[in-house]
């Protein structure tokens, strides 16, 4: 787990986020369910279905917070790969919401484009911001045992905005 000082010179958890892919909504509403009840809250559950709409109604409907770049932007009402056919002069073409729904989820950089292909062919991803040793532990036994696959954790670098970093 990375570590980090607060500013009294307490060392603290760096953010955490445990991830795992389903195959349908029905195993990733039990595995939400479950995970509230292990006490973790709905506001570091993170969902993202390989349409933004179907990302940004389970997160209106179950409380849980939507990926980055899936609610609001310009990325939100595009389709989560490829160009939106906007050129930003300074860095290329824009691109669609997947890279920073990954991002926001937690998904490091190495596995993104894993996590991502997959979710683009049908994978749901399900995410959970940890702040404690026990709650990675929880949260990682909880997604395999509803039936998640890839299931993995890493410290969260950034917070980009309305991600599950803070």
């Amino acid at each position: 787990m990375q570590r980090m000082l607060e500013a009294n010179g307490e060392e603290l958890m760096a953010p955490t986020a445990a991830y795992g892919l389903y195959t349908s909504r029905s195993t990733v509403e039990s595995a939400i369910a479950w995970l509230k009840r292990e006490g973790l809250l709905s506001q570091d559950i993170s969902v993202l279905f390989p349409e933004n709409e179907d990302t940004r109604l389970f997160a209106r409907q179950n409380g849980t917070l939507a990926p980055a770049g899936t609610m609001t932007g310009s990325t939100a009402d595009a389709p989560l790969e490829g160009s939106l056919g906007i050129l930003e002069p300074a860095t290329g073409p824009k691109l669609g919401a997947l890279p920073g729904a990954l991002r926001g989820m937690g998904i490091p950089e190495e596995e993104a484009r894993e996590y991502g292909e997959r979710v683009k062919k049908g994978g749901i991803l399900v995410s959970v911001r940890c702040v404690s040793p026990e709650d990675v532990a929880s949260a990682i036994d909880v997604l395999g045992r509803t039936g998640a696959h890839f299931v993995s954790s890493s410290a969260i670098s950034r917070a980009p905005e309305g991600s599950l970093a803070r």
